[in-house]
């Protein structure tokens, strides 16, 4: 399965140590503007889920993939099946007892891009949305 990977440019390296060439090249060109990762089936489980490979500095907020110490990170919803509630004890304390067993969503980017949320509803910006990555929908063919 695609999605299982991150992109044939991060993956696909060979042990001629090409494979990092082509790693950063592919970061150079806007490899994070790959369509792969505008899906919703990336969005909703593999943003901010799946590790970074990028042995290299970069830009975290614009890289799709987790990094060490994130405050983005998500849980995988399919091996940790926490529900699309936001946790009262992170809205309380701001943290959570219960860690990654916890049923509920943990920051905006697990309540967002829940499956059962990620562009259920109408975007308010609409056509004019300038966000590089909005959870809602700005049309009938984007509504879920």
């Amino acid at each position: 399965m695609i999605l299982a990977t991150q992109s044939s440019q991060h993956w696909a390296g060979s042990s001629d140590g090409a494979g990092a060439t082509r790693q950063k090249q592919a970061f150079n060109n806007n490899d994070a503007d790959a369509p792969i990762y505008s899906t919703d089936e990336f969005r909703m489980y593999c943003f901010k889920v799946m590790p970074c490979s990028k042995r290299f500095s970069h830009d975290w907020v614009s890289c799709p993939f987790a990094h060490p110490g994130e405050r983005a990170r998500r849980r995988c919803v399919r091996s940790n099946s926490y529900g699309p509630a936001a946790c009262p004890d992170v809205q309380k304390d701001g943290s959570c007892p219960r860690g990654d067993a916890c049923s509920f969503t943990h920051n905006v980017f697990e309540f967002h891009l829940h499956p059962q949320r990620y562009r259920t509803q109408w975007c308010h910006d609409g056509s004019k949305c300038t966000r590089k990555i909005c959870f809602f929908a700005h049309s009938l063919e984007e509504l879920r």
